[in-house]
């Protein structure tokens, strides 16, 4: 484990880095990439317009949010 944001991130898992590379390979594998950004819409930064935008790059709703709201989605 090693931090990284405030996160604490597995470098690699039990199995090792070539393992989880074939398995991906075969199969899937899945990045959670969660802890890499933040975004904050404020009136300072454009209000409804900059929710506007952000619904169109992400799979949210944000003009319905409350003020103060957070999610996490991908």
């Amino acid at each position: 484990m090693v931090g990284f944001a405030g996160y604490e991130m597995p470098v690699q898992y039990g199995h090792g880095v070539l393992y989880e590379h074939n398995h991906t390979r075969a199969q899937a594998g899945l990045f959670d990439v969660s802890h890499m950004g933040q975004a904050l819409l404020s009136p300072n930064t454009g209000g409804a317009d900059a929710a506007l935008l952000m619904e169109k790059l992400v799979p949210a709703a944000y003009r319905h949010w409350a003020r103060g709201a957070s999610a996490t989605h991908c």
